[in-house]
């Protein structure tokens, strides 16, 4: 048996969990076993290999990496010290396992999810009882999962009792609990020294990698709507004759053609769920006068002819709209919230501008998106750098450091005998 078996226990379990409708996980056995026989290098593995396979059919899962991997760290922990298999001790393990499950495990899920409530039965009745969807959720979900780790670690537990001892032998071969142990050389031992290095080093490329990922991310898709609200507002400029505008303002609904173009407005708006509003304005130096403003789900759209005051995010670029031209997609949180707006001229058949169509995005929901994104790119960068950390210091420790400790405790044992020779 090794760590890839312990990972298909998981996933097996798992399975049978999910076909018969249970609303454990149950995926966590196998890692908690690895963990507990063999120590770090086995546990980390495990975890790290399941939720890698679970990311085949759903992909959310490789996110959840870094959970499982604290998993795997807290029972060899506690293993080393002998504490599984004694009552009290056990119940503590339990509880941090719970912690991390269904804790930190928890505000993974509510970050994925771009803090949007997801949480079980037991949540759902937390939140109708008046409590705030976060708390809800938290409560919820380290309840569930406090019972999913009492039926894994007592499975564990039963394991540890009846499994060969030999069993235990082939996972320690594996492990790493060496790095557990206290260095007896020097207070600043070269263990320390490179566990510093390699934990520094990692540390230092996750964070300079997902800095670099998430802000070409986070400029891709403010790039990418303001694409989509440039295609909008062309599509937005087709629906209407430049040429009657003046009749447009004046007249507002009578005019003939007007209602049936701001429902046209109106549908691109319903089309397009990252756009908050489309209109149309008239540019003049006493504000922007209504042409079209078609009626939203957050509320009525001004009237034809009404005149709509600057924003201050506008005014450098009034001259430039006064005279027709074009100006760059500006980003404000004023009157209407918080906005990515871009404005369209529109012109008529002499060639002379006669509006605006504006289209706004709301910056919210992008930076919702992105947060998502971060959330992503933080937990896979940071379950890779804790299993190639801990692959390093393995090999670390059996090809650099037990090789200079033992040569280091030979020549003191050699100085000593040869002292006493002397006396």
């Amino acid at each position: 048996m090794d760590t890839m078996s312990a990972g298909l226990i998981n996933l097996c379990i798992s399975r049978l969990a999910s076909a018969f409708g249970l609303s454990l996980y149950l995926d966590s056995i196998g890692t908690i076993l690895a963990a507990a026989l063999g120590g770090i290098l086995p546990g980390v593995v495990t975890g790290f290999v399941t939720n890698l396979l679970k990311g085949l059919w759903d992909l959310s899962s490789i996110y959840y990496i870094p959970i499982n991997i604290g998993l795997a760290l807290v029972t060899a922990y506690f293993a080393h010290r002998n504490c599984i298999l004694r009552f009290p001790h056990a119940l503590l393990t339990l509880v941090c396992l719970a912690l991390i499950g269904g804790g930190i495990g928890s505000l993974l899920t509510w970050w994925l999810n771009g803090s949007v409530f997801s949480g079980g039965a037991l949540s759902a009745q937390l939140t109708e009882r008046g409590w705030s969807p976060l708390p809800a959720q938290l409560a919820g979900d380290f309840v569930l999962d406090l019972e999913d780790k009492a039926i894994s670690l007592a499975v564990v537990i039963l394991l540890l009792k009846l499994l060969p001892k030999r069993l235990s032998e082939t996972f320690s071969s594996q492990g790493m609990s060496p790095l557990l142990e206290k260095s007896k050389v020097r207070r600043l031992s070269l263990r320390t020294k490179i566990v510093l290095l390699i934990a520094g080093l990692m540390l230092f490329v996750a964070i300079a990698v997902t800095g670099i990922t998430i802000t070409l991310y986070n400029n891709s898709i403010i790039d990418e709507n303001i694409t989509l609200a440039y295609s909008a507002a062309r599509i937005a400029a087709e629906s209407f004759d430049a040429d009657r505008v003046p009749e447009y303002i004046e007249q507002g609904e009578a005019a003939e053609g007007y209602a049936e173009s701001e429902s046209k407005l109106a549908q691109i708006v319903e089309s397009a769920d990252k756009i908050d509003y489309v209109y149309v304005y008239q540019i003049r130096e006493d504000g922007c006068h209504v042409v079209f403003d078609p009626d939203t789900a957050a509320g009525a759209g001004d009237d034809p002819g009404d005149v709509v005051e600057f924003d201050e995010a506008f005014l450098e670029a009034l001259p430039t709209l006064l005279a027709g031209g074009e100006i760059e997609p500006i980003i404000s949180n004023e009157k209407y919230g918080w906005l990515l707006s871009v404005y369209l001229p529109v012109f008529d058949s002499q060639g002379k501008c006669q509006c605006y169509v504006g289209v706004d995005i709301s910056m919210p929901r992008l930076r919702a998106e992105e947060r998502v994104f971060q959330t992503e790119m933080i937990s896979l960068f940071l379950g890779f750098t804790m299993l190639i950390t801990t692959l390093a210091l393995w090999l670390a420790e059996y090809s650099v450091i037990r090789p200079i400790n033992s040569i280091a405790a030979a020549t003191a044992l050699f100085a000593r005998r040869g002292n006493g020779a002397h006396r």
